[in-house]
């Protein structure tokens, strides 16, 4: 098995559900509305798409899907999550230890 698969992991993200089967894969396009995972990292639309999310412009993924730092979701999308989707995309494993405990639901900051 390849080791961008990651993890098979699903996170609860204020209103909505995100699944995905390898570690830094976003969206399937870089269209707007963006469409779910298709089992690759690309740097468009994927790094591009969690770029666009860090500096609020264009039609951005859900926050679900872009935090991908630290261990457990923040909800915080920054420089940080950008870099860990161009990590994946070029090729380095999931960071994070298998089995880390991630919560059902995260509370949103503070707007």
């Amino acid at each position: 098995m390849s080791i961008l698969l990651g993890r098979l992991s699903s996170a609860v993200m204020g209103l909505g559900v995100h699944t995905t089967a390898v570690w830094g894969d976003v969206t399937r396009n870089f269209a707007c509305p963006h469409g779910e995972p298709d089992g690759r990292v690309d740097f468009i639309p994927d790094v591009i798409s969690v770029s666009d999310k860090f500096s609020n412009v264009n039609c951005p993924v859900p926050k679900g899907r872009a935090d991908l730092q630290p261990t457990v979701p923040d909800l915080l999308i920054n420089s940080s999550d950008v870099l860990a989707c161009l990590d994946a995309f070029s090729g380095v494993p999931y960071p994070f230890a298998m089995g880390a405990s991630c919560p059902l639901t995260v509370q949103s900051p503070a707007a």
